[in-house]
């Protein structure tokens, strides 16, 4: 019997649907467990109405096989959108490539588009694998022509790109978006802020400090035996140190079990989270994570996600950081338990989410989050103030009036400082806390003729002032994404 499709999943569905005929790329974000594929699942339906049945759907995601197998599970409740489906499958990015049913996908993909029929690519978990030149980009290229949002596509290709964390696509910064409200049962990321249950994970120190950190962790853990009868303990540790399983072993009638990807126990993570424990326990979620998205949280008492000192570039991404944590939501989800984590990295996602909600796309898009594609990095720069003056007796006299004492420099006679720059950028170059410099901009210096002759030509004859008035953060992006090219 086909799952019901709740009012804010119908909502969205129509809001993308009217989207579509607008343009050929549309955003749906939404938080972690709030309901994407139910959107996605009455989108097709109607598509399918739309198009009369002549149409096509191909549904890719990411490398879990057991949300695959969910989701394939859930679309062939729907028999107008399993006989559309594209090789009646949910794809992975490398298998359009390397394996048959790829290469037998791509030809029934190629006679689709040959013969004219819409094409609807849902991309879920839109997030990963688009890096520039990876598989997704080529595959894009190859079949389609062009990447999603780009301005040459063909007319009847259309992309729905499905993700809790775009961040690289917030950072080309001109998609069709809609955001998928949550439903009023949902407990999210501002659940837990309110309620109080989100705590700073400790930072994993290195040399000389590594002791510190187990030391912090055998803190913690005995806190949890001396005052938790029964219960799990979640621990997702992806370090090479393991510390916090060897805090673990290092007090007594401490119980745990390791799941590893490397030892292909994962899968039993769900299972055990469903059996009452009779004492507590510590669940340990080492590697790579991949497993289902609803998992049993009634018996939860305390969820841990580590995370790397904030210097440290190998650190884990806000958006991988997010998806881990986002484990615990859902609806009716358990909120009676604390998580530690980066708190600053959810506070800033339930800005970013808060923002979409209201449709400020600008502002959340602004939000330097980062993903496997794209990162930020925030540095302190000087806050300027720029004042111009006809004249250098007004211009010292501002300056003395400033608390500083006036240095002139003339910019046709000053072979070493590249003054028309300097003032096109608002710069402070002068060293010292007490003499600040006045550019007089009377002619261009025969070693700077080019950042003259783009100099604003208002400002020729003037004497300028760049008065320093505190500082401010900068954000400098950094994207490897398909869409790179195109980001601010």
């Amino acid at each position: 019997m086909p799952e019901k499709i709740y009012r804010n999943q119908q909502k969205a569905a129509n809001e993308i649907f009217h989207r579509f005929s607008e343009t050929n790329t549309v955003l749906l974000t939404a938080e972690a467990q709030s309901g994407k594929t139910g959107v996605c699942i009455e989108l097709m339906n109607k598509l399918y109405d739309k198009h009369n049945g002549l149409i096509n759907f191909l549904y890719f995601g990411p490398s879990d096989s057991v949300l695959r197998k969910q989701t394939r599970e859930r679309l062939n409740q729907y028999p107008e959108i399993n006989i559309s489906l594209i090789g009646g499958k949910v794809y992975h990015h490398p298998n359009l490539y390397s394996t048959n049913e790829g290469r037998e996908m791509r030809k029934m993909l190629s006679s689709a588009i040959r013969l004219g029929r819409p094409v609807y690519v849902i991309h879920d978990e839109a997030h990963i694998g688009i890096k520039k030149d990876q598989k997704v980009e080529k595959f894009y290229n190859d079949l389609f022509g062009s990447i999603p949002g780009s301005d040459e596509h063909k007319d009847n290709v259309f992309y729905l790109m499905v993700s809790a964390t775009p961040f690289s696509q917030d950072n080309k910064g001109d998609f069709e978006e809609v955001y998928l409200q949550p439903g009023d049962s949902y407990i999210g990321i501002r659940n837990f802020i309110d309620a109080g249950r989100l705590k700073e994970a400790f930072p994993v120190l290195r040399g000389r400090k590594k002791a510190e950190t187990l030391r912090n962790y055998e803190e913690l853990f005995q806190s949890y035996i001396d005052n938790i009868d029964k219960g799990y303990f979640v621990i997702r540790d992806g370090t090479t140190s393991m510390l916090t399983e060897k805090a673990v072993a290092s007090l007594p009638n401490a119980k745990h079990t390791v799941f590893n990807s490397r030892n292909k126990n994962i899968k039993d993570f769900e299972t055990k989270l469903s059996q009452e424990p009779d004492k507590l326990e510590f669940l340990f979620i080492q590697q790579s994570y991949k497993q289902g998205k609803t998992l049993n949280k009634d018996y939860v008492v305390c969820w841990y996600e580590y995370h790397s000192e904030k210097k440290r570039s190998n650190g884990r991404s806000d958006a991988d950081l997010i998806q881990s944590v986002g484990r615990n939501f859902g609806y009716n989800a358990n909120v009676n338990y604390d998580i530690y984590t980066n708190v600053d990295s959810l506070k800033k996602a339930a800005e970013y989410y808060e923002k979409a909600e209201i449709s400020d796309y600008k502002l959340k898009r602004a939000m330097p989050l980062s993903d496997s594609a794209t990162k930020h990095s925030i540095k302190r720069a000087r806050n300027v103030q720029q004042y111009f003056y006809s004249s250098r007796e007004d211009a010292v006299q501002a300056v003395q009036s400033f608390g500083y004492k006036p240095y002139v420099m003339t910019c046709s006679d000053n072979n070493e400082t590249d003054m028309a720059t300097t003032v096109t950028n608002s710069s402070v170059r002068q060293s010292g806390a007490k003499r600040l410099n006045i550019y007089h901009l009377d002619s261009p210096n025969k070693n700077f003729q080019e950042s003259w002759n783009v100099l604003d030509k208002s400002y020729h004859g003037s004497f300028v002032v760049n008065l320093p008035i505190g500082y401010k953060e900068v954000v400098n992006t950094n994207s490897t994404s398909m869409w790179a090219e195109a980001s601010k």
